[in-house]
């Protein structure tokens, strides 16, 4: 996928230049983690792995390895390669667990939030963001129907309002 390797040159580059990034997705695929390793293959063959490059936060026991790393991936709803991991039911989706929201605001205080292929549906995440004191928030959107808050989900909307720095950015260009 040509965002997944997007993704993955992007972390590569935060790799070379020394830079901190988290990322958290909903999606339950592997694609970034196959494309940081593909990058690592390409641009740093004397790597072996990205163990403390990069790592992927599934599990409550993920998040001391994570402090350790460079670059961290929550994956709030589950991973296809971990068993077990995946919330996709109607009760757990609406309520994130409380070590979960933790780590949301852990990550995300007082920084800005790019939002990318995110819709905002999830309401357990868009609820949670609200309590993450954000400086800013960038939210990519598809096209200028999908730019007007007055159609996306209310917590979406709520927390667009919430944030003093708040910015919708058209995608189609």
């Amino acid at each position: 996928n040509p965002i997944h390797l997007q993704i993955g040159a992007l972390i590569n580059e935060c790799r070379i230049k020394g830079v901190d990034l988290s990322l958290i997705t909903t999606n339950y695929d592997v694609g970034v983690e196959l494309a940081v390793e593909l990058q690592l293959q390409n641009s740093a063959p004397g790597i072996a792995g990205y163990n403390n490059v990069f790592t992927s936060i599934i599990n409550k026991n993920d998040i001391h390895h994570a402090r350790e790393c460079q670059t961290r991936l929550f994956k709030p709803h589950g991973s296809i390669n971990v068993p077990g991991s995946f919330v996709f039911d109607y009760e757990r989706e609406f309520t994130l667990t409380p070590w979960k929201k933790a780590y949301l605001q852990e990550l995300l205080s007082g920084k800005t939030l790019l939002v990318v292929g995110y819709s905002g549906w999830d309401l357990d995440i868009a609820d949670a963001l609200l309590n993450c004191n954000l400086e800013s928030i960038v939210w990519c959107r598809r096209d200028a129907d999908d730019s007007d808050i007055a159609t996306w989900s209310p917590s979406a909307a709520h927390l667009m309002e919430s944030v003093y720095n708040s910015y919708i950015v058209n995608t189609n260009f």
